[in-house]
């Protein structure tokens, strides 16, 4: 048993791709995919688990079962994403680095190997700058999505440029660099290196401790932050395109705003007769009539959007736009002229939204500082 232990240790460390631990997986569809992905896995699970190896061989046992219940974990999500053929596996066993270094120019970078988050198209790795201080990275989860990131990189270095919208940088993230790492079989990642701002929670996770939704106050001071990163879009001549609770972080103590996922922006889409070509899967009710009917986006595609994310952060029916009955009815009114299937018929200035959303908050609860706390 040792020496099969070995022999998928190895394996393992030597991985460069799911498909080489588990297998290619031909099913005809993801359920399919999914038994066969999990066959694997139990015949895996079977050669490793500590309980079937003898006393000597255990913490061996120990090390590499839990190395497979971690790539069979994301390998599923990857299988999900679409990208389970050509992720890419970081090298792992025995006494392998748990870091990997990026240059980027002069500037190097130290990567944590294993993913923070994993995202639709790229994951977060964090990591130190030569200096000390703290990164985080966008990693491409496939080569064919290093547009997306390519975009994005570009995007936020222009606006940092901008001293006209000296205003909202503070609510952007901080590109540092955007870089080609070349990994195994030679394929290229796009890697995109950004400051790291403690503190910081996705409105996915704060819904996540508020699973019946937060206080109406509460949710009132988050989506101005909402309504902010809507400004923000318009004032970068960008739609944003995927306003999700995923891609709005809020520090619960502070209040400020931070706004990712821009690699879904499209800049001036009226003039170019842009579309948005990408709707994230598990978000599809967030995206208004115009996106699915394959239209230009504009403003009021992101204010949609965000209308979405208010019923979702009150705990509503974000499918159906219902809100909880003890919402106050002011609120529930101004929200759901965000979510008018209509273009024409929503707000066509997030500014002048945000002013009146202001006085209807300060008229139901007053001006009082409110920190989230998350339980």
């Amino acid at each position: 048993m040792t020496n099969a232990l070995e022999v998928v240790r190895d394996q393992f460390a030597k991985a460069s791709r799911f498909a080489d631990v588990f297998g290619s997986l031909s099913g005809a569809d993801l359920d399919e995919k999914k038994r066969l992905l999990k066959k694997q896995y139990s015949i895996l699970a079977k050669m490793t688990h500590p309980d079937r190896v003898s006393a000597p061989e255990v913490a061996l046992a120990t090390a590499v079962f839990a190395e497979l219940s971690t790539l069979y974990r994301r390998a599923q999500d990857a299988l999900v994403a679409g990208v389970y053929d050509n992720s890419f596996i970081p090298s792992r066993g025995g006494a392998a680095s748990t870091k990997v270094t990026v240059s980027a120019g002069t500037a190097t970078y130290q990567l944590d190997v294993e993913a923070y988050r994993e995202g639709d198209f790229s994951n977060i790795h964090l990591g130190e700058a030569a200096d000390g201080s703290k990164i985080f990275a966008k990693i491409a989860a496939d080569p064919t999505l290093n547009p997306y990131l390519v975009g994005e990189a570009n995007l936020l270095a222009q606006a940092s440029k901008l001293a006209a919208l000296k205003g909202i940088l503070p609510f952007l993230p901080k590109l540092l660099d955007s870089v080609i790492l070349t990994e195994a079989g030679n394929e290229q990642y796009r890697v995109n290196l950004y400051e790291y701002k403690p503190g910081f929670v996705s409105l996915t996770e704060i819904k996540n401790a508020f699973p019946g939704g937060l206080p109406p106050e509460d949710a009132a001071w988050i989506f101005r932050r909402v309504l902010g990163q809507t400004l923000a879009a318009n004032m970068l001549g960008v739609v944003h395109g995927a306003i999700v609770p995923d891609h709005v972080l809020v520090n619960p103590l502070t209040h400020e705003p931070l706004h990712i996922g821009w690699a879904h922006a499209i800049e001036r889409p009226a003039e170019r007769n842009a579309k948005l070509t990408t709707v994230i899967d598990r978000f599809s009710d967030w995206y208004p009539p115009e996106v699915l009917a394959r239209e230009v986006p504009s403003h009021q595609t992101d204010l949609y959007m965000a209308g979405k994310t208010m019923v979702y952060l009150l705990g509503g029916d974000v499918a159906r736009d219902r809100f909880p009955s003890h919402v106050p009815e002011p609120l529930v009114q101004l929200v759901r002229r965000c979510l008018e299937t209509k273009v024409e018929k929503r707000p066509r200035d997030a500014f002048a939204l945000m002013q009146e959303f202001t006085k209807v908050i300060d008229k139901l609860w007053g001006r009082k500082y409110r920190p989230l706390r998350l339980l």
